[in-house]
């Protein structure tokens, strides 16, 4: 759940605001698109070095998700 909680975070700093997906609509328009692709262009180099730094701990500025729903 780092990388989701990285990735949630990183995206709100950009003030892009989701839960992990995308519904794009006709009310977006290109300003709004061009956000969000300049977004993932920030955000995802960040994911990458964490994975292969292995310190996305070490990145996050909160508590790391925890699953809602458990397997028994």
């Amino acid at each position: 759940m780092q990388i989701k909680t990285l990735f949630l975070q990183e995206m709100f700093a950009r003030g892009i605001l989701m839960i992990g997906t995308h519904n794009l609509s006709y009310a977006h328009r290109e300003p709004e698109i061009g956000a969000l692709l300049d977004a993932y262009d920030a955000v995802l180099p960040i994911l990458a070095e964490g994975i292969r730094s292995k310190d996305l701990e070490k990145r996050l500025r909160c508590k790391a998700l925890e699953p809602l729903f458990k397997v028994r």
